[in-house]
């Protein structure tokens, strides 16, 4: 978990260089690219076996998904924050974050939900 928090980290920067003097159009591909790489490398971590060690089976799908997501919130943020009056930026910046968090407790509650039914249909 320690190499995952460390390459979203590092991607970040990366993700925001780029994004600083071009139009949203790209920002958006950094976006798609970013959110997709997240998504296929979960292809990767669910083939992770009860035989697969943490080197070759789950460490590059995690930096994968690490490098995605370092990719994808930077661009994310400046998407939603262009064109916003200087008035409205700590509404707009409060609105993204309680967007996060919804999403992400949406997302935990329906993956618990999964989880469950698979262990509870497999007695």
């Amino acid at each position: 978990m320690k190499n995952m928090v460390l390459k979203a980290r590092r991607s970040a920067p990366v993700g925001l260089s780029p994004n600083i003097r071009v139009r949203a159009r790209w920002r958006i591909a950094a976006l798609v690219y970013g959110l997709s790489s997240a998504a296929t490398s979960q292809n990767g971590v669910s083939h992770w076996g009860e035989h697969s060690s943490y080197a070759d089976g789950l460490l590059g799908p995690m930096l994968i998904i690490a490098a995605g997501l370092g990719l994808l919130f930077v661009p994310m943020s400046l998407v939603s924050l262009t064109k916003v009056r200087n008035a409205d930026t700590g509404a707009a910046s409060s609105l993204l974050n309680v967007g996060q968090q919804v999403g992400g407790s949406i997302g935990l509650a329906l993956l618990g939900t999964v989880a469950w039914s698979a262990v509870a249909n497999n007695r």
